[in-house]
């Protein structure tokens, strides 16, 4: 019992308390990318609008379900070596809505949609790892997809412009909380399929059924 108390204990980096999750099906449907990205944009507006929401915002993956991409960064011969990075494809809302800190410099805005340069967000972790006694500010992250199975497609660099406090992704104990952000304006149709509501009270409240 002691344990467990102390692992509550453990700073996760977000609140997840009053966080629920909103995860359309599409199994019916015949939905390409750009069809389903339109279905996450046109349940942003919904979601926001339930009496008992303080926000919403769109988010790919789940806490302890995280996704990694390849990740190159200028300078460095291997990233993989330095450990395993978590990516998160979020909204500009994802920081309010988890209550995860900006330490440095600022979070997504809508000023950061499709026809801006790509932008990234590294937790503090992060940063020490891959530019120790740098400022991350202005750093060049390179993320490549791998699309049906086939070569990675390479994107083009996303200029890092907010460093964020640690989170816990991989797990809660995990010391090295290596994750980074991007923004999911700038990703294009069908990313971040996932919506997070942060309520106002419990889920069993009235007004949430």
């Amino acid at each position: 019992v002691r344990s467990f108390r102390r692992v509550l204990e453990i700073p996760l980096g977000y609140d997840a308390s009053r966080v629920v999750e909103i995860y359309p099906d599409f199994r019916e449907l015949a939905l390409n990318s750009v069809a389903r990205g339109a279905v996450y944009a046109n349940l942003m507006s919904p979601a926001r609008s339930i009496p008992a929401t303080e926000g919403a915002t769109r988010v790919n993956s789940l806490f302890f379900r995280t996704n990694t991409a390849y990740l190159r960064v200028p300078g460095i011969d291997s990233v993989e070596q330095l450990g395993r990075f978590n990516v998160q494809v979020n909204s500009p809302e994802y920081f309010d809505v988890m209550g995860t800190r900006i330490i440095r410099e600022r979070a997504f805005t809508e000023g950061d949609g499709p026809r801006a340069p790509p932008v990234a967000i590294v937790s503090n972790a992060m940063a020490r790892v891959l530019w120790p006694g740098k400022d991350a500010i202005g750093q060049c992250l390179e993320v490549s997809w791998r699309v049906d199975g086939n070569t990675p497609v390479p994107a083009p660099c996303s200029t890092v412009i907010g460093v964020a406090e640690d989170a816990a992704y991989q797990s809660v104990t995990d010391e090295q909380r290596f994750v980074y952000y991007l923004n999911a304006d700038q990703m294009g149709s069908g990313w971040a399929g996932r919506i997070y509501l942060r309520l106002a009270g419990r889920p069993t409240a009235p007004g949430l059924q």
